[in-house]
């Protein structure tokens, strides 16, 4: 004999327990226009604001599974433009969570722009990050996600989001639409 569940309910007849792995909520964050632009980029990070993402945990042993998609462009001599994510908990201090232990900065960033070079390549392209966060949190506690960009080589290089690099002016360039999408997976056994 089996018994096969989807849900399981506590003796306290309140909590639902859903098997690892369901999804327990969606929260997205779309950014379709104006294009926001970062000039002359240097060793510092910026934070790509339009792509910042709040969550409200249901259990606190959840993942966050994390999903950016934008569309943009980069230019300057050599653009080795890079992502960092960083999470808050309710007002706390901004945890990097892409630290790594490599030598040059790129081995500590997320991810890095997918078009790199001169001004001939200069395109409208399209990137994305998926990161899977283990966060410690309580109960009621807002998680907050932010997608911070730097100039890996610190030459200057430009970086705009839903925007071409002739600012829209070719007709053969689309603005497109940028978004950040937070699943809430349960974790409970």
């Amino acid at each position: 004999m089996s018994i096969k569940t989807d849900l399981i309910q506590r003796v306290d007849g309140e909590t639902i327990l859903k098997p690892s792995g369901s999804i327990l909520q969606v929260v997205q964050v779309k950014y379709v226009m104006p294009y926001y632009h970062y000039s002359s980029l240097s060793n510092s990070i910026f934070e790509i604001r339009p792509l910042r993402i709040t969550i409200n945990p249901k259990e606190t042993t959840s993942k966050i599974l994390l999903q950016w998609s934008f569309r943009g462009n980069a230019d300057g001599p050599y653009d080795r433009l890079e992502f960092h994510i960083y999470r808050q908990v309710n007002s706390g201090t901004q945890a990097n969570l892409t630290s790594g232990a490599s030598g040059g900065s790129a081995g500590r960033a997320a991810g890095q722009w997918p078009v790199s070079g001169g001004s001939n390549y200069q395109v409208h392209g399209v990137g994305g990050i998926d990161y899977l966060d283990d966060p410690t949190f309580a109960s009621g506690d807002t998680l907050t996600y932010r997608l911070y960009i730097a100039d890996g080589n610190n030459d200057g290089a430009n970086f705009s989001i839903n925007r071409g690099r002739s600012n829209l002016s070719n007709e053969g360039e689309t603005a497109g639409a940028s978004s950040v999408t937070a699943f809430e997976i349960s974790q409970t056994s």
